[in-house]
Parts: C-alpha cells; sequence; structure tokens
C-alpha cells in the first residue's frame, strides 16, 4: 500500500495487561509458523471471525431501525436506546472487527515474508487485504469515521504509537480501502481464483468479495466512475442473468435467494454455517428474529410443516406500514376497502383478501389468496388486476401458501413476519444452520442501476433496474425521466430486494436520509414511548467510552456529547 496509519485498535484492550513477558503481537510463534500453505490459511481463517458480528443484534441495528422492519424486542439496539456507555451491538461491533484488523495485519506481514512461492503468497496476502477491507467498511457504516491501520504491532514502542492517535475520516479510509484491494489485491488473484464465489474451493473471501467491496466504498463516497469499474468486474464474471419472463428460467433463480440454499451461483459472499446435534456446530439466531412468533406448537397462530418445534417464545421483527401491509378499513363495515397506508406500502398488493366482517372483533376476516398465490396476480377490483411481486411471498410471512391460514398479525392489523426467505428447515431452540448471503449479484446490479442514475445514463439506468424487475415478475420501467425519479424507483427496489440483508439502515444513512424516513415510517420508534428518545446522531454508534478513555480521548463522540 501506499501509506501506512497507526491507530487505535482492540489491542489497548489487551495493553492494560500485558506484562514485559508478554508478546504484543499475539500468541503464534512467527519463528515456526506461516511454513507452508495451510498455516497460512489457518491464520486467515482467525480473520473471518469478524463475520461473528452477525447475529439478531445486527438485524435490529442494520433492519429494524430503519423504513422496513421493525421489532418489539426489549433489546437497546432495537430502539436506539444508545450511548457512548451504553454501546449495545456497537461494543461486539467495535471489538471484533478490530480483533479482524489486528488479525488480518499480522496475517498479510508474515505471509509476505513467508517462504512460499511467490504467486501463493501473493494470492493468500490479497485474500487478507480483501478481508481488512470488510472490516474497515462495516467500521465505517456503524461508527463514520475511525482509527485507522494497516501494520503488525511487533513490538511495545508501535503499541504505543497507535494509541493516542484520532479518528481517521471515513471517507478517507474507503477510499485506502478501495486503492489496497485494487492494486495490492485482485493483481493476484490469477485466472483460476478470478472466479465467482461458490466457485472457490471452501468458499473463501476473494476476487468478488474483494470487487464489491471496493464498489460499496465508492458509493459510500459518491464517487459513482470508481464504483462501476469494479462493478463492470463482477458483471464480466457473473455475466447475465438471462430472464425469460413468461417462466422466470434465469441463471440465478429468485428461489434460490432463500438462505437455506447454501453458496449459490449469485452469491458474492455469504457466511457458512452448519448444525448438529453432535459435535462441533456452526450456526446463528437470525431465522429466530426473522420467524413469526412461535409458541404452543403453532407459529403466530398457525400451523406449519417442516420447521422447528423447539423454540423459545420471541417476538420477532415484522413490517412497518410502510414495507408492507395488507389492512382493510375497519371503519367501512360494508365493503371491504383496503386503507391507503396499505395501497402505498412497498410491497403491494398481497394475497391478503377479506372474507366477512366480524362486529365483535371490529375488524375484517382475512385469507390468503390461493389463486393470487398460484397466478401471482391479484384482483384488487374487476378491473384493476395487479402482478404480485414473486419476492414477496419469500421475503414475507403472510401465513400458509397452502392452506391460505393467515398469521395472527395479519389478521389483526395487517403487518407481516419476516419470510420463508429466512426461516429455517431444522431450526432447533433458535440456532439455525442457514448461511447469511451478505452480498450478492442482484446488489451489485442495483448499485449499477444506482451509479447511472446518478451520472444521468439514463438508457443503462434503466436497463439495470429492469433486469431485477423482470426477474420479480413486475412491471418495468420504459423510460427514464431524471435521475430523481429514478432513485426513487430505486431506494424502493432496494428495499424489496435486499430486505434482511443487513443494508438498509446503510442505505438510507448513505443516502443522508435515515432519519427523515425512518421518523415518518418507523412504527415502533416513533410511538410515543421512543419518538423522544432517538435523534439523528443515531445514524452513526458511539464508539465504546472505554475505547474513548484507553486512547487518552485521542477519540471521542462529539455528537453523543462527548468532548
Amino acid at each position: 500500500m501506499k501509506k501506512t496509519i497507526f491507530s487505535i485498535t482492540a489491542l489497548l484492550l489487551l495493553a492494560v495487561s500485558c506484562s514485559l513477558e508478554e508478546r504484543p503481537y499475539g500468541t503464534i510463534d512467527h519463528e515456526d509458523f506461516y511454513q507452508n500453505e495451510q498455516q497460512c490459511e489457518a491464520a486467515l481463517s482467525g480473520v473471518y471471525r469478524i463475520f461473528e458480528i452477525f447475529n439478531s443484534s445486527f438485524v435490529f441495528m442494520s433492519e429494524c431501525c430503519s423504513d422496513t422492519w421493525r421489532a418489539d424486542a426489549t433489546t437497546d439496539d432495537a430502539f436506539l436506546n444508545i450511548s457512548p456507555s451504553n454501546p449495545g451491538h456497537g461494543n461486539t461491533m467495535w471489538t471484533k472487527l478490530y480483533a479482524g484488523v489486528m488479525n488480518a495485519n499480522e496475517a498479510i506481514y508474515y505471509i509476505e515474508r513467508s517462504s512460499l512461492e511467490p504467486d501463493v503468497k501473493a494470492r493468500l496476502a490479497a485474500e487478507g487485504r480483501v478481508l481488512r477491507g470488510v472490516a474497515y467498511y462495516y467500521l465505517t457504516s456503524v461508527f463514520d469515521g475511525v482509527p485507522y491501520y494497516t501494520c503488525p504491532v511487533t513490538s511495545f514502542e508501535v503499541q504505543d504509537s497507535i494509541r493516542f492517535l484520532p479518528r481517521t475520516d471515513a471517507s478517507e479510509i474507503r477510499r485506502m480501502v478501495y486503492e489496497d484491494i485494487e492494486e495490492n489485491a485482485l493483481p493476484y488473484f490469477k485466472d483460476g481464483y478470478r472466479k465467482r464465489t461458490s466457485e472457490v474451493k471452501g468458499n473463501r473471501a476473494g476476487y468478488a468479495l474483494g470487487l464489491m467491496i471496493m464498489a460499496k466504498c465508492a458509493m459510500w463516497n459518491q464517487d459513482w466512475d470508481a464504483a462501476l469499474a469494479p462493478l463492470d468486474s463482477l458483471e464480466k464474471l457473473y455475466g447475465d442473468f438471462k430472464d425469460a419472463p413468461e417462466t422466470f428460467e434465469t441463471v440465478y433463480p429468485l428461489e434460490k435467494t432463500q438462505w437455506r440454499y447454501k453458496n449459490e451461483d449469485e452469491s458474492i459472499f455469504e457466511i457458512q454455517h452448519a448444525w448438529s446435534y453432535t459435535g462441533v456446530q456452526a450456526n446463528g439466531n437470525l431465522a429466530q428474529v426473522l420467524t413469526p412468533k412461535f409458541n404452543d406448537g403453532l407459529f403466530d397462530g398457525v400451523a406449519m410443516d417442516g420447521y422447528g418445534t423447539s423454540l423459545p417464545s420471541w417476538n420477532g421483527a415484522y413490517s412497518n406500514k410502510h414495507f408492507a401491509r395488507m389492512y382493510y378499513d375497519h371503519n367501512n363495515k360494508n365493503t371491504p376497502t383496503l386503507t391507503s397506508d396499505s395501497k402505498s406500502s412497498i410491497f403491494y398488493p398481497l394475497p391478503v383478501r377479506a372474507k366477512d366482517f366480524d362486529p365483535n372483533a371490529n375488524r375484517w376476516n382475512v385469507e390468503i389468496d390461493l389463486e393470487a398465490v398460484r397466478t401471482l396476480k391479484f384482483a384488487v377490483s374487476e378491473k384493476d388486476i395487479r402482478p404480485i411481486d414473486r419476492r414477496a411471498l419469500l421475503c414475507l410471512g403472510i401465513g400458509n401458501l397452502q392452506t391460505g391460514e393467515v398469521f395472527g398479525k395479519v389478521k389483526s392489523n395487517g403487518l407481516v413476519w419476516g419470510g420463508p426467505k429466512f426461516w429455517c428447515p431444522d431450526l432447533v431452540q433458535g440456532y439455525d444452520s442457514n448461511n447469511y448471503n451478505l452480498f450478492r449479484y442482484a446488489d451489485a446490479i442495483l448499485m449499477m442501476a444506482e451509479c447511472h442514475a446518478m451520472l444521468d445514463h439514463g438508457n443503462e439506468a434503466v436497463k439495470y433496474y429492469n433486469i431485477i424487475r423482470t426477474r420479480a415478475g413486475v412491471p418495468v420501467q420504459k423510460n427514464f425521466s431524471g435521475s430523481d425519479d429514478m432513485m426513487t424507483l430505486i431506494r424502493a427496489e432496494r428495499a424489496r430486494e435486499l430486505c434482511g440483508e443487513f443494508t438498509r439502515k446503510f442505505d438510507l444513512v448513505r443516502w443522508g436520509m435515515w432519519y427523515d424516513q425512518t421518523r415518518l415510517y418507523n412504527d415502533r420508534l416513533t410511538t410515543a414511548a421512543y419518538k423522544d428518545n432517538w435523534f439523528e446522531y443515531h445514524q452513526y454508534y458511539p464508539i465504546p467510552d472505554k475505547q474513548c478513555a484507553l486512547s487518552g480521548y485521542a477519540i471521542s463522540n462529539p455528537a453523543y456529547g462527548g468532548k
């Protein structure tokens, strides 16, 4: 890399307890390690622990504190009860990601100085650089500017030198991550490793993920041309969706975006999980959050065959009215009429139809329209027949699509749970074996649409936007009426396509509209109990105050009232 910057890391937690005999750079004996490819891969495997940040708290942080999902959980992250002294999941994010930076810096340094064949060690070091870029991408997305460093801590002097430096501007970090991957990682993934991630042995981080992180960093910096360069390379690598609108047969089937399907071709990177009743386990708990509430053998009052029945009761995530609602006006007792917010929701229409009015409950009884599920067309009226977005049946938990019975929440207020995309057939005690798909090709396609829209490349913006629309089975855009109008469409499309994929809050912050959009549409945060307890500065999490103290307050949280 062209420059090296030193700053505080998670190592500061270790500094207060180190004795003179302890090595500040870790527990590996570098004289005997990094001697072969397997040892180097083992060292890099420690960097992959950055992905331990992806749990239910991260869903609350990135999805439920936005305009799409909400959660009734009482955890601090679910309703932004966040401060430097109470950083919630921010503490885990900081610790895990900086531990990953530390491990990556060490691995890169010693791999590059190992006796391995030049091509082998260059590729392995490149993998470390990509993973380090991922860590800084999430650090800047969550905290804004953070301390940045790229060297191993090989002495107490080095450790001391990084302790008192301030935040580095987030845009500068993203620029340096972009350049580091472009110059020092991508060239060293030779032809045999310039593959889709599903084709890489062990599905390890590599060329495709490096391109995606570069593009993400450039888009945060609003450098649209810089973002298009790696996105164009991803398009060459992943190719065309080859849509067939009548049959929905594609190279990348929409049904395969469900997390139970692992390492499918569309994947750019996903967290690997496996469940075992005995032996070693690697699993998560997100399916529990995005599954309808389980109680007495039923999922929100509905029997669902094929899913675990040994679950704790849990108030999971469900839609805001803006995202998905199908509610019939209870004030109109004679004619079933959808409420205005139902008609304006992002996922409209849903295949839910009124049956009859229940005067005791003062609401319309509803059921799933199984014919609409089969045909993917819903008759709002005799003259208004609309297509149903194919993603709605995957992303949204409406009820049992075989029997037509709707979940209790749909009955009571027309809102929906997370859908089959997130459910896990072998969910046991809240732990699931789904892989978590962090980045996939559809995201890159919509990023290309956004870049072209912002550059006023009308035809190209419409082209990439329509690729995703066609696969979803919904009408395409016929023309480009300006970047503002196109961006309105793209923002809604990203909500539909990437729902639940840890992106929504970051997108809204990146667009400069998180606070206003969330204030307008989040049904939980805008209730009387919470509406006065969160502010615009909550778009970024505070750096935990213990980290600020360890730095001698070289890093601080001025937005939160810090020095």
